[in-house]
């Protein structure tokens, strides 16, 4: 049996060293090839002004502008709770050629400063277990994606087998181990994302397992 969720807020979290940690441990999966370019890809989400809710330190925002999988003329605009992490974003993203076609905001997911229909895509990665309330950030992806887009939200489950757990740990600093742990016990399963999705009012959506992560995804009715 998976242990009880423990909620988890990166509102208030993440002090300026701990996303400096943050940022480490997610440009070590970057050089791992561990982010989850191409299932965002493959879901559609790949041409367009697009949405990134939860863009953390941005490396997965930044790869996916750069990727030969993705239109070369599209535009990425990021949004993330914590100011410390959207100044990380920032400054990752100084260095791209493709710069001028990235943006990132502070902001709330669950009351996002955008009109209807406003992006081609939306994708989120590693976020949807810090959300307050995920049912309100679901309904609000919804609200500004266009018809006809795609959106796709990827996070680690909380029943990852205990062997992956520890040999994952093992790779870490002390305060990324700790960050991680504490992820992982805020997590969801497949029944309880299909739940969130259910109670956002989305039926027609497509849920995946891995051995680690956990990915769901729709296209939006007109």
């Amino acid at each position: 049996m998976y242990p009880e969720r423990i909620p988890e807020e990166t509102e208030h979290l993440f002090s300026a060293d701990e996303a400096y940690d943050y940022n480490i441990l997610q440009r070590t999966l970057l050089k791992r090839n561990l982010l989850p370019l191409k299932d965002i890809t493959d879901a559609g989400v790949n041409h367009g002004t697009v949405l990134e809710v939860g863009a953390g330190p941005g490396y997965l925002g930044v790869e996916w502008l750069k990727s030969s999988r993705v239109r070369s003329d599209s535009e990425l605009v990021a949004i993330d709770i914590n100011r410390n992490m959207v100044c990380i974003a920032k400054d990752n993203s100084e260095t791209i050629s493709e710069k001028d076609r990235y943006s990132v905001i502070q902001g709330n997911a669950e009351m996002m400063p955008f009109c209807r229909n406003t992006f081609n895509g939306v994708f989120s990665a590693y976020s949807l277990h810090e959300w307050r309330n995920p049912v309100n950030v679901i309904s609000e992806t919804d609200r500004v994606l266009k018809g006809e887009s795609s959106a796709v939200i990827i996070d680690m489950r909380r029943d990852i087998p205990k062997d992956l757990l520890r040999r994952e740990k093992n790779r870490m600093r002390k305060q990324s181990r700790n960050n991680f742990e504490a992820s992982v016990k805020a997590a969801y399963t497949k029944n309880e994302i299909e739940n969130i999705m259910e109670n956002a009012g989305i039926s027609d959506y497509q849920t995946d397992g891995e051995t680690f992560n956990l990915k769901v995804s729709w296209t939006k009715l007109r």
